[in-house]
């Protein structure tokens, strides 16, 4: 399934990073999505689900912008479980390797925004920016 922009559903997907010297940020999504097609089957995952909602008849963001507009009446259920975090991360270098402590977490909600989440990120940046410069 080709997407214009990420979504809640695509399952530990990073839609923005930033990184700033020892720190890193990110908007990733996070939960289990959960669903049950009006023909029974259903799904319940942490992973990506492109295949298995084309394999029901969804193939674009129109049509799955339809089925949970419509649920239950078009037979579609859907558990929204998934959302969009803001985690901070402190970057360090142990024993030769990439080592992320995480630092700071915000919820940004359900909904893919991209403004607000490239407003947050740069919030979390500005924050350890400024602490630096003191």
């Amino acid at each position: 399934m080709m997407r214009k922009n990420a979504v809640w559903f695509e399952g530990q997907f990073v839609a923005l990073a930033e990184e700033h010297k020892d720190v890193k940020v990110e908007v990733v999504t996070n939960g289990t999505f959960a669903a049950i097609a009006p023909n029974g089957d259903s799904i319940k995952t942490d992973g990506y689900v492109g295949s298995w909602l084309i394999e029901h008849g969804i193939t674009n963001d129109a049509e799955l912008d339809a089925a949970m507009e419509g649920e239950p009446e078009n037979g579609w259920t859907f558990s929204l479980s998934r959302v969009f975090d803001c985690i901070t991360w402190l970057v360090r270098e142990v024993d030769g390797r990439k080592v992320l402590s995480e630092v700071g977490w915000e919820l940004m909600g359900t909904e893919y925004d991209e403004e607000m989440f490239k407003a947050a990120v740069q919030n979390e940046l500005d924050h350890y920016r400024k602490e630096e410069s003191q």
